[in-house]
């Protein structure tokens, strides 16, 4: 065997001869023999440790329940599962964006009061249809409205998907569908215009709001009636011997009328007196 100096002189001497390459090329074929054979080499655990990064499992929980519940909402707009359902009162099927719990609880309120929660309700040529009773302008509206997110969710699939609920009446559409065109009408409640403020108001505010809408009709009969009066007057004023002889004539149809009312009330009366009379005298014929 060579003694260290004269090991130290070759690799020296090859070094210098042949180049690195020279000395590296057996490391480089025992290296493939060794991933050719199947033979495994085990790191050092220390220097493992301290390179490689540790993945947070909430993390990845948190990632793998987002992912879950992306492929439910893709089979949802495939109308798969629970979409396939369109009767009764559910949680909403659509979870995106523009859902929260507080929408939530007006939507379930809404598909009470315009449906009892019948997504089929209307038919395809009624103007309002399906769970929240929406017009075909506005449920094609929320077509676009969606399509970004559709986009992003489901691809090109998605947009297929929407350009052909544009041509379907919204009482054919699924209840996933429904859900989210309802959300996305909604919008955080900068939609809400387009249902009444019934499920999200107070007693207090829905009956302040029916005395001042009771108050405006009055309001609006006062003034239509003035109008009419003063209108009249000019006419007569303009008119005196038309207006005069219609005035006669009103009055005539006034007695009239109430001459009629008082024969129908006299009739009416008489036919009461005899039908009283003739009770009477069944009841004593038969003690």
């Amino acid at each position: 065997m060579l003694s260290r100096l004269q090991t130290a002189t070759v690799a020296a001497f090859t070094l210098g001869a042949f180049g690195l390459g020279a000395v590296l090329a057996p490391v480089a074929v025992a290296a493939e023999a060794d991933s050719t054979t199947g033979s495994v080499v085990t790191a050092d655990p220390a220097s493992a440790d301290a390179g490689a990064v540790r993945s947070d499992p909430a993390q990845e929980a948190a990632s793998s329940a987002k992912a879950t519940a992306a492929q439910r909402e893709r089979n949802y707009a495939r109308g798969l599962g629970l979409a396939k359902d369109r009767y009764g009162i559910r949680p909403s099927l659509y979870r995106g964006a523009w859902y929260s719990p507080n929408a939530e609880k007006h939507r379930i309120c809404i598909a009470k009061r315009e449906s009892h929660g019948n997504y089929k309700a209307g038919s395809a040529r009624s103007t309002y249809q399906g769970a929240y009773q929406m017009n075909r302008r506005l449920a094609r509206g929320a077509t676009w409205m969606m399509q970004p997110g559709v986009k992003k969710l489901m691809g090109d699939e998605g947009v297929r998907i929407l350009a052909k609920l544009r041509k379907t009446p919204v009482v054919q559409w699924n209840r996933y569908w429904q859900d989210r065109a309802f959300f996305t009408v909604w919008r955080d409640g900068r939609g809400k215009s387009h249902w009444h403020g019934l499920c999200w108001k107070s007693p207090a505010q829905i009956k302040a709001e029916k005395i001042a809408h009771a108050k405006a009709v009055a309001k609006a009969k006062a003034k239509a009636k003035a109008k009419a009066a003063a209108k009249k007057k000019a006419w007569a004023k303009a008119h005196p011997k038309a207006a005069a002889k219609k005035a006669k004539a009103e009055a005539k149809k006034k007695a009239a009328a109430k001459k009629k009312a008082a024969a129908k009330k006299k009739a009416l009366a008489k036919k009461k007196a005899e039908a009283k009379k003739k009770a009477a005298a069944k009841k004593k014929q038969k003690r």
